[in-house]
């Protein structure tokens, strides 16, 4: 079965995304210096419209320890080690503009504001 998946537009929009997607496909594409579009699932989106692409899972998840706030919008996700996943999210935000959390959502790092256990 297939994973679904919400894109959080910059200006706080979620849009349902369909097809296959694959974060770290997108995470490379977007990390590179120049305006480019990407494919997500059945979209094609302008790099600077992406704020967050995530699970639909990590919108309203019960059961979390890590939240992550973007723009307007929290996000969650369940780490199994929470202390590297905060770690890398520390080191990837002041390297890259999209930075993968726990293999769940790819976050824009001028819209990240926290991350905090819970």
């Amino acid at each position: 079965m297939a994973q679904n998946y919400f894109l959080i537009s910059n200006e706080g929009t979620a849009f349902a995304l369909e097809g296959n997607i694959d974060l770290a496909q997108i995470q490379r594409i977007l990390n590179t210096p120049q305006n480019v579009a990407v494919r997500l699932g059945r979209k094609v989106v302008s790099k600077f419209m992406i704020h967050a692409v995530a699970k639909n899972e990590c919108s309203d998840m019960e059961d979390y320890n890590l939240g992550i706030t973007v723009g307007q919008s929290k996000l969650r996700t369940n780490a199994d080690d929470l202390e590297k996943v905060l770690d890398a999210l520390e080191a990837d935000i002041n390297k890259m503009e999209y930075v993968m959390i726990n293999d769940a959502m790819l976050i824009f790092k001028h819209a990240f504001q926290v991350a905090e256990a819970e």
